[in-house]
């Protein structure tokens, strides 16, 4: 009955052998998988809402999949299911510079939709750090945050308006274009759902002016110093665009694989030798300048104004390509008070001696509250030890941060278990998913809802 109906809507874009599904049992990370039933990708609003219909009818679970760059679960099935593949609902469907917006559909590509607006003069104020290959209906989906958050806020500071298909067949939309609607902000609940309530089908996001940008890096003696300069810039009225840091290990880590070394190894014992902060300004004046040299003066460091610096910011893109030719990596994004990461990383790297786990450590800056912190894993998928041990660190990382006070962000299929916390909070979310979704055919078993 299934493959029947879902040939009928969508023809050849619908798939049911083993070797196509395998493609979609996974995301961009080792440790989760989950075999779809089908797979299928819509070119139409009429499609989508047809699926929906039939789901209703015949109890589908619809998962929604942006281009698989996730690292938590998101589109990965956890009791079979439906993968709706928006690859093929790719298109700029509208620029306009006077206003400074662009409406978009999910399936398109972050990369796609700066490159088109440059040729406006335009630019996304932010994207993720995954954006080379990420579709915009992923980032938004799950309330993004990455590159330019510093500055500008994260994703659902930027979609002014989306089209949505419910898990009830409605369409509506739920915002406007200038940003101001009445009554509760639909819009920003939908940002962030991870495809529990409905499909998202148009997102109208708002495009700032191109900014040409100031690269400068300092290196400093100690992981610790390095985040300590991290919290003196958040005191300051200094507005960067983003700050990325890392450790020893991953410095050298990524210069390594950056050079081709398919030996690259985590060097534990330069953990907390040495580290560095690039960061990035779309305004960048003498008051600048002077106000950061005094910083990292403090801490036995000059600033580097191009030059080296330029050249990491050119080739952080490339690099989870390249590691990749090392070993899969598990990221865990963790956010972190400014004021305790050293704190935290210290005690994810105990975790990491204590089970053996390949660990190094950098992250990026996504307010003058909170940084964004990577402990990243590389990981043997044919070690199952090596996995087993690296699934019991990605839970310990998540509790040694909520000890500290941060949280995380998306939850996926990898860290449902983090609202068994929250029991109210959990309460009030399933009851808002049966509005939008009562027959309960919307990403099943994520979020930690039906």
């Amino acid at each position: 009955m299934m493959e029947h109906t879902l040939r009928d809507i969508f023809k050849e874009r619908a798939f049911f052998e083993p070797a196509d599904l395998f493609c979609y049992s996974r995301d961009a990370v080792p440790c989760l998988e989950g075999m779809p039933d089908a797979v299928v990708q819509p070119k139409t609003k009429k499609e989508v809402k047809s699926l929906v219909e039939a789901a209703k009818k015949e109890g589908w679970n619809l998962i929604p999949r942006g281009r698989g760059t996730g690292t938590f679960g998101g589109a990965v099935p956890v009791e079979g299911g439906i993968i709706v593949d928006f690859a093929h609902m790719n298109r700029i469907e509208e620029v306009n510079k006077t206003r400074h917006y662009v409406r978009v559909q999910p399936g398109c590509s972050i990369s796609h939709i700066d490159t088109t607006l440059a040729r406006a003069g335009l630019q996304l104020p932010v994207i993720p750090w995954s954006s080379p290959g990420a579709s915009i209906g992923g980032f938004v989906a799950t309330n993004g945050v990455g590159l330019g958050s510093y500055q500008y806020g994260r994703i659902k500071q930027q979609v002014l308006d989306m089209t949505v298909i419910t898990g009830n067949g409605d369409e509506f939309s739920l915002g406007s274009v200038t940003e101001y609607t009445p009554g509760y902000n639909l819009c920003e609940l939908f940002v962030g759902s991870e495809g529990t309530l409905g499909f998202i089908t148009s997102i109208l996001l708002t495009s700032i002016n191109k900014q040409n940008q100031t690269v400068v890096s300092a290196f400093f003696g100690s992981f610790e110093d390095t985040l300590a300069c991290v919290q003196e810039v958040a005191l300051t009225d200094l507005c960067p665009y983003t700050i990325i840091y890392d450790d020893a290990t991953t410095f050298d880590f990524v210069r390594e694989v950056t050079l081709g070394n398919p030996a690259a190894t985590i060097d534990r014992n330069k953990r907390n030798s040495s580290g560095y902060l690039l960061m990035v300004f779309q305004q960048f004046g003498e008051q600048e300048k002077c106000t950061l040299e005094s910083i990292v003066r403090h801490y036995n460091s000059h600033l580097n104004i191009g030059g080296i610096s330029a050249g990491l910011w050119k080739n952080l893109s490339s690099f989870l390509p390249k590691v990749y030719r090392v070993g899969m990596i598990s990221f865990e994004d963790t956010f972190v008070p400014v004021d305790c990461v050293f704190d935290v990383a210290l005690r994810c790297w105990e975790k990491a001696d204590e089970l053996s786990v390949r660990m190094f450590m950098g992250g990026y800056v996504a307010s003058r509250r909170t940084l964004v912190l990577f402990p990243g894993m590389v990981v043997n998928e044919r070690d199952e030890e090596e996995v087993k041990r690296v699934k019991v660190a990605k839970d310990e990382i998540i509790k040694i941060t909520l000890e500290h006070g941060g949280g995380i962000s998306a939850l996926g299929g990898d860290k449902v278990g983090y609202l068994c916390g929250y029991p109210a909070r959990r309460k009030v979310m399933q009851d808002i998913k049966d509005v939008f979704d009562p027959c309960h055919i919307m990403n099943r078993g994520k979020l930690g809802l039906r």
